[in-house]
């Protein structure tokens, strides 16, 4: 073998030299429970702000309106997706089709009533308006 292939691992004090394919990262039971979890696969995401809206652009190929739900529970957005897709038997897997979740906190400058979301060629954007500024007010004396 060439060293290429080859890797040094620690066990219990000890060095031995294994193909790089014998790693743990190549057994599919560790990278499903290790890399593909709902609490650690997040699909990738754009925040931008403008004067009047914030917009989170999100990239979720594969996925249609039906697929998405949007939540607001006091601050917190939550998005959420899910789909059935064929079973597939991957040689490697970095990012998942059948569903995510990703959740952020809002700032309290936004109207929680106007949120509006569309989906298009794989991309959710969803667009949270800023509270209309109030003018100050004026207290008159007595």
């Amino acid at each position: 073998m060439t060293n290429a292939v080859l890797r040094t691992r620690n066990i219990r004090g000890s060095h031995r030299t294994e193909p790089f394919f014998m790693s743990p990262f190549f057994n599919p039971e560790f990278r499903e429970q290790h890399f593909f979890n709902k609490t650690t696969d997040r699909v990738l995401s754009n925040i931008i702000r403008n004067e009047n809206n914030y917009i989170i652009e999100m990239a979720i190929p594969g996925f249609t309106k039906d697929n998405i739900n949007i939540a607001v529970d006091g601050n917190i957005l939550k998005v959420n997706g899910s789909k059935e897709i064929l079973e597939t038997k991957f040689i490697k897997r970095e990012f998942r089709l059948d569903e995510f979740e990703r959740t952020y906190n809002l700032p309290k400058t936004v109207d929680l009533d106007k949120i509006e979301a569309t989906v298009n060629d794989g991309i959710l954007r969803i667009y949270i308006h800023n509270l209309a500024e109030k003018p100050a007010l004026q207290i008159q004396v007595k």
